[in-house]
């Protein structure tokens, strides 16, 4: 039987690490593996670690084979060498990366096929209770696509390696920084990283230690290799995908005609404060906007949110109740803007979610879509996260990278629509948008006049498409509206219209 996974394991001293490592990975494991162990020039009177290599050996439990190979190389040529040289060694499909002192646990090698099974998947990172990046962030790591991954415990194709290339042990010729430079070169080369559900329990570099020295010299050592990373991606790279705090900030807003908020909405937001993010690091500020028209209430908290560089934008209405993991659900949903499923407040309850609809509704001069009532998705099976054309903002999150975009796409729009005025001069073009605002505008009825007979938030999802912002809407998530007498939720929408 062929192994599925080579399992690189560079080796630097601490056998008592080794021994144990071993075992968890052959304890645990349920497919047939190679264990390839690099010896990175352990000294010769490291009895604990020489006895782990002569004691390593091949063997067959319960028909699943398994074999251990030792290499030994003349000198500590680095961690980038050590793993180029036993992926090299190997010709199984996939490779699992290991260092010596993390310990997996059952369902290790079922895991890593489930994550590479994912051709978009370049490389997968277990978590762990000693790990910097999202790999070392609890549940963190649910919520964003991960910028790099460490090194500890990571699998990839062989066909990736292939493709990629082979660590960069020449830059990285000590042990720091090949892993974030890898990871970067996996994602240039149109892959995806991901942080696994796997899970090891790692000794806290303890070859580290006994190879790069104190904490003083593990400092100097870091800061030579970044140095060289910043040289070979550049600084401003370096700096915006590692420097970055993980932890998303969130600007929550509301808005009202009035000085009046529901109370239902208040204990239903606390909810989701107290009982939907704990330990998540989520950091949260809220703002209530009153007696201004929606769209100049939505103008101010984009721009206050893209000047203080917020993660992401939670509009709610403040007649609106929700679930307490409603927040979690749409971070986890990883989308640039995607809104929960409401209904409205009046008879005849129907869904605030929109497709466009050629046949329906009134032709909107200019525009190839058309919008109405008419288009609301009644009857449609919820069916998790999906695209949509329109979405009501009564409870949507945004990515402010999202808005940046649509910011830049539509100045670009407002100069276009002045330049192709006809029957204007250069100078009667310059004066009219003199005047006009140069930042993201909720509602810009001056250059997109086809949107103006159409409420803001149709306005707004035509103009996140026509960016390139697609709209999501989690159909799963099912969040209250306020009416008169009762919370429209599914079942008061559905018997209404029974």
């Amino acid at each position: 039987m062929k192994p599925l996974i080579d399992v690189v394991i560079p080796v630097h001293g601490r056998g008592d690490w080794l021994r144990v490592c071993l075992a968890a990975l052959l304890s645990f494991r349920s497919v047939a593996i190679n264990v390839v162990l690099v010896d990175n020039a352990t000294p010769a009177n490291d009895e604990a670690t020489q006895d782990v290599f002569n004691e390593a050996v091949g063997g067959d439990v319960l028909g699943i084979p398994y074999s251990v190979t030792v290499i030994r190389l003349p000198a500590n040529r680095s961690f980038s060498e050590a793993v180029n040289v036993g992926v090299k060694s190997g010709t199984a499909p996939n490779v699992f990366v290991l260092n010596s002192d993390a310990i997996v646990q059952p369902g290790w090698d079922s895991q890593i096929l489930a994550d590479l099974s994912n051709d978009r998947i370049g490389l997968t990172g277990f978590r762990s209770n000693f790990a910097s990046g999202l790999q070392g962030a609890g549940g963190l790591a649910d919520l964003f696509e991960p910028k790099f991954l460490v090194f500890l415990a990571v699998a990839f194709r062989r066909e990736v390696y292939e493709k990629v290339g082979s660590l960069d042990g020449e830059t990285f010729d000590g042990f720091s920084c090949e892993d974030i430079d890898y990871s970067f070169r996996v994602r240039d080369a149109g892959y995806k990283l991901l942080v696994s559900k796997g899970y090891v329990h790692h000794g806290g570099s303890q070859t580290l230690e006994s190879t790069v020295g104190d904490e003083n010299a593990r400092a100097r050592n870091d800061a030579k290799y970044q140095a060289r990373l910043e040289a070979k991606h550049g600084k401003k790279r370096v700096d915006d995908e590692l420097r970055r705090d993980p932890s998303p900030r969130i600007l929550v807003a509301s808005m009202s005609p009035t000085d009046m908020t529901h109370i239902p909405f208040v204990e239903s937001l606390m909810s989701v404060r107290m009982q939907g993010l704990n330990g998540l690091g989520v950091k949260l500020q809220y703002t209530h906007v009153r007696r201004q028209l929606v769209h100049t209430a939505r103008d101010q908290v984009l721009k206050f949110a893209i000047k203080q560089n917020y993660t992401h934008v939670w509009f709610v209405d403040d007649d609106m109740t929700f679930q307490p993991d409603t927040l979690l659900r749409l971070l986890q949903a990883r989308k640039s803007i995607v809104g929960a499923w409401a209904y409205t407040r009046k008879a005849p309850y129907v869904p605030c979610v929109f497709e466009w609809n050629e046949d329906l509704g009134r032709r909107v001069e200019g525009s190839k879509k058309r919008f109405a009532w008419g288009d609301c998705m009644i009857g449609q099976e919820h069916t998790g996260v999906r695209k949509v054309d329109c979405i009501g903002f009564s409870c949507v999150l945004l990515e402010v990278e999202a808005l940046r975009k649509i910011d830049a796409f539509q100045k670009s729009e407002r100069e276009k629509a002045g330049r192709l005025t006809n029957g204007q001069t250069d100078g009667e073009i310059a004066l009219k948008l003199k005047d006009k605002p140069t930042d993201l505008r909720w509602r810009d009825d001056s250059f997109f006049g086809y949107f103006q007979h159409v409420g803001e938030d149709f306005y707004f999802c035509a103009l996140a498409e026509a960016a390139g912002v697609p709209v999501h809407c989690d159909t799963d998530l099912i969040i209250g509206h306020l009416g008169d007498a009762v919370v429209v939720d599914e079942a008061v929408a559905k018997g209404a219209r029974s």
